[in-house]
């Protein structure tokens, strides 16, 4: 919810929405230009939630648990 009391939660909700679209969509552009691996894995430490790290790399070589490079 916004510090500004007149908005409403519906409002703050699809700001919330349209800022994951505008970053997903960086994202995607970015990654449709590069093959430069390094900015891809930059890409991926910025816009993916760490539960989705936890489920690719948790428990496998070079990460830990919770999927952090170790």
């Amino acid at each position: 919810m916004s510090n500004r009391p007149e908005e409403s939660p519906a409002v703050a909700a699809r700001q919330r929405r349209q800022a994951l679209d505008r970053k997903r969509k960086m994202a995607i552009d970015l990654l449709q230009k590069t093959d430069n691996s390094l900015a891809i894995e930059q890409a991926f430490d910025l816009f993916v939630a760490p539960e989705l790290r936890h489920m690719l790399f948790g428990g496998t070589p070079g990460h830990d648990a919770k999927g952090n490079r170790l």
